[in-house]
């Protein structure tokens, strides 16, 4: 199963995120979801991500599906 930890689901959301400013402000309806870029640019099999249309339930499924767990230092 792919595994990717918490900073890059940070910094990809944050890039899609500033994407999807830019394409509103150009009036273009070709916005990908969130959740069908992760899937395909982390090969990610999961059908319900590549459909989820909610970013937020996107990233909701990645983080409880996906992301590396960082281990305490204790």
């Amino acid at each position: 199963m792919t595994k990717i930890n918490n900073q890059i689901l940070k910094n990809e959301f944050n890039k899609w995120l500033k994407s999807t400013k830019n394409v509103k402000k150009s009036n273009v309806d070709d916005q990908i979801t969130f959740g069908k870029l992760m899937a395909d640019k982390y090969n990610i099999k999961d059908e319900a991500l590549k459909n989820e249309i909610d970013p937020n339930m996107a990233l909701l499924r990645l983080m409880s599906k996906y992301v590396q767990r960082e281990e305490s230092k204790i």
